[in-house]
């Protein structure tokens, strides 16, 4: 039976917000990113959660308002790492098979498009030949030079540009679901799951997407978040 894991890796330093963990920034309603995320994930129909942090971080998630109707105790995992792949790495259970689907949204992101999740672990449901389906965005110009940039045609994902201002793809991606064959091609090293997308397209793997019609916004700087705050909430 195909399992679907919804991974949140929760495990850097805050250290672009002087040591606040991102997750935790609000938003309205007495939310946060972090709680967001999950509601996200859940709506997409994850079955099992898992989140990796900190030692230092660990104690605020296992007693955070709201994150008990997702997390047990032992699925908020304690981590060392130094790159958010070796952080995903090191949370993919050890008995997975390549079929299962795993889907990652960072914690320190937002967007209002709570269909997006399922419609991306249906078209990879549907389609047996892909290995990964990317949640797309429009980007603004503002964040050029900012995020991972993709290449498309009408049904597939050929290359993704990271962080280039000169680059003219209109979308961005800030989502990603993949089966478990996929994750041979996310190494430790990476800065950040990008790089696996390239790396899997080249040695022929396919990549669908699904193109959102909201706003992204990455929150890992203050400026980043309040450009946020003063535009949607």
């Amino acid at each position: 039976m195909v399992q679907k894991y919804g991974l949140i890796a929760a495990a850097g330093q805050g250290s672009r917000i002087s040591g606040i963990p991102k997750f935790l920034l609000p938003l309205k309603n007495n939310k946060n990113l972090i709680t967001n995320s999950f509601v996200w994930l859940q709506n997409a129909g994850v079955e099992k959660f898992i989140c990796a942090t900190n030692k230092t971080f660990q104690p605020i998630l296992s007693k955070l308002d709201g994150l008990d109707n997702f997390l047990r105790p032992d699925d908020i995992k304690i981590v060392n790492t130094k790159t958010m792949n070796e952080t995903i790495n090191n949370i993919i259970p050890a008995n997975v098979n390549e079929q299962d689907i795993f889907i990652t949204i960072m914690p320190d992101t937002y967007f209002d498009d709570f269909e997006l999740g399922k419609k991306i672990i249906e078209k990879l449901d549907n389609n047996p030949e892909l290995d990964a389906v990317l949640g797309l965005f429009k980007i603004r110009p503002e964040q050029l030079g900012k995020l991972g940039q993709c290449e498309i045609n009408k049904d597939r994902v050929l290359s993704v540009v990271d962080k280039d201002p000169n680059c003219t793809f209109d979308y961005s991606w800030g989502v990603i679901t993949w089966r478990g064959r996929y994750s041979k091609f996310i190494y430790d090293k990476d800065p950040h799951f990008g790089y696996s997308i390239n790396r899997a397209i080249e040695d022929g793997a396919m990549i669908g997407y699904v193109i959102s019609d909201s706003e992204y916004y990455d929150c890992g700087t203050i400026d980043e978040y309040w450009e946020m705050v003063s535009t949607l909430i």
